[in-house]
């Protein structure tokens, strides 16, 4: 990966799923009295021929599904404002274009007091990034099954389906071993509505899942380093003293034991933090091998925090610190 490609952070599940939601949720396409199943296509993860459930309802759907787009020019002026333009019409050549070969299905009757299906579905998307496969996207969002497109619109209501996570990534990350996909799913499976309970209740940990799931579309490895070490900060200390030995510390304490364990992975944060100020202040020292170590230092913490089933307190990492 070279040294400059990885992304701004910014709230990108909140900015795609946004413009889509709206679509959906708008009074002449949804009856607010009928909500609707959602389906969301899925690129980078194969199950075979057998749907895999997710529990309550919820499951992955095998069915193969083609989402493109290209620009397009035109040369003609249209006959009237607002009209197409005439063609001939030529395709440019850039564009996207992602295959699926797994829909996630969310149906219309399981219900959140502070999650809709979208935002149920952009969490899910980031779970099986973080311990599937990296490359996995959520790439359309549909309220009846893509293969049933063409018999749209079903009775009384009009048929729906937005691309959502299309946009372009600066570099890609990929599995460090070969998995079994099944296993991790199951994973997946165990852990999905504990890491939804945590993101409607902690902002730190919500804020800690989107740089992780998000952090391919930052263009600058600065603020990728920027991005990641501001979640951790988040969920590490509320103080802006001390920020550099603080952090460092009270993530070795949260994830090794008393020992040469935790002071070794000390001295490996507190060398990732001084990456991160550097790029922080307009004077990058960093490699790509950084960005990278920081990006699985995060996974690691989010990961024990899903398994935990809670974000750790400050009393708690100062218990863990101190051995109280």
């Amino acid at each position: 990966m070279p040294q400059g490609d990885v992304a701004l952070f910014r709230r990108f599940s909140d900015l795609i799923w946004h413009s889509w939601h709206t679509t959906f949720s708008a009074g002449h396409v949804m009856d607010e009295a009928a909500p609707l199943d959602l389906y969301c296509c899925l690129t980078s993860l194969s199950i075979g021929s057998e749907p895999f459930d997710l529990g309550n309802g919820l499951a992955l759907q095998p069915g193969y599904t083609h989402v493109m787009s290209n620009t397009m020019v035109a040369i003609r002026r249209p006959v009237k404002p607002g009209q197409h333009h005439p063609g001939p019409w030529a395709a440019t050549g850039h564009g996207f274009g992602f295959d699926s070969e797994v829909a996630l299905y969310i149906p219309a009757s399981y219900k959140r007091r502070n999650s809709d299906s979208g935002a149920i579905a952009i969490q899910i998307a980031a779970l099986l990034r973080l311990w599937v496969d990296p490359r996995i996207r959520l790439i359309l969002a549909s309220n009846i099954s893509p293969q049933n497109i063409e018999w749209s619109p079903e009775k009384g209501r009009a048929h729906v389906a937005n691309a959502v996570e299309v946009q372009p990534w600066y570099f890609q990350l990929r599995p460090a071993t070969e998995r079994d996909t099944r296993q991790d799913l199951e994973w997946v499976r165990e852990n999905w509505e504990a890491a939804l309970d945590l993101a409607e209740s902690s902002a730190p940990f919500r804020l800690a899942v989107d740089a992780l799931a998000n952090a391919q579309l930052i263009h600058s490895s600065a603020l990728g380093l920027v991005s990641i070490w501001g979640a951790l900060e988040a969920l590490f200390t509320g103080s802006n003293s001390e920020l550099r030995f603080r952090v460092s510390v009270m993530i070795a304490a949260y994830l090794k034991p008393p020992g040469p364990e935790r002071t070794a992975q000390h001295k490996r944060v507190l060398k990732l933090y001084d990456a991160r100020s550097a790029a922080a202040h307009g004077s990058p020292q960093h490699s790509s091998d950084d960005l990278l170590a920081s990006i699985e230092l995060l996974r690691k913490v989010i990961v024990k925090i899903i398994e935990a089933r809670r974000v750790p307190t400050k009393e708690e990492l100062e218990g863990l610190l101190f051995g109280s």
